[in-house]
């Protein structure tokens, strides 16, 4: 029987693997490749989310200012006195929505407390008419309850809300 030096070539080998030299080298490829393209889907998938919650933080932050504008077109309504109110002489009160459309810019009023350097909120009042079942007097007052809908208005980077709010006063 012959025996062999290793030391003469070290890249010969015995048993299963004789003559598989050299392939570790593409299997590290395709698995460096492998978690290069998972690590890309992840990128891409962060900046995705980081989007949606920018876009999520905007809507927010519109939301809760038209929200703001409303309460500020209530508080109008309420320091009002009740002639203003009867004759709908105030700027911002109409007896329905002027130009047949809510996002017509010439309906709103600036609302001056709100209005910071990102955005400014504005509201207007719609007043409703006399509400059903609000002449019913129980309390023995002559006085009838009025409806009024306001609504608050924000833009602010590049978006919009427009807030709903029902108000009622008796006089």
């Amino acid at each position: 029987m012959e025996q062999t030096d290793y030391r003469e070539n070290p890249m010969k080998t015995h048993g299963p693997f004789k003559g598989d030299g050299g392939t570790i080298l593409p299997i590290a490829l395709v698995l460096l490749l492998l978690l290069t393209m998972i690590g890309i889907a992840a990128t891409m998938t962060s900046e995705v989310e980081i989007r949606i919650a920018g876009n999520e933080l905007t809507y927010k932050q519109n939301l809760y200012f038209a929200e703001g504008s409303a309460m500020t077109g209530v508080q109008e309504l309420e320091n009002e006195p009740d002639t203003s109110l009867k004759d709908l002489s105030l700027p911002w009160l109409h007896a329905s929505l002027p130009n047949s459309t809510i996002t017509s810019v010439t309906n709103w009023i600036l609302a001056e407390d709100l209005k910071l350097d990102e955005g400014e909120g504005w509201y207007l009042a719609v007043y409703q008419g006399i509400d059903p079942g609000g002449s019913l007097d129980i309390g023995g007052t002559t006085s009838t309850l009025h409806k009024y809908t306001i609504y608050g208005r924000s833009r602010r980077d590049n978006g919009e809300a427009i807030i709903e709010v029902g108000y009622k006063r008796r006089f």
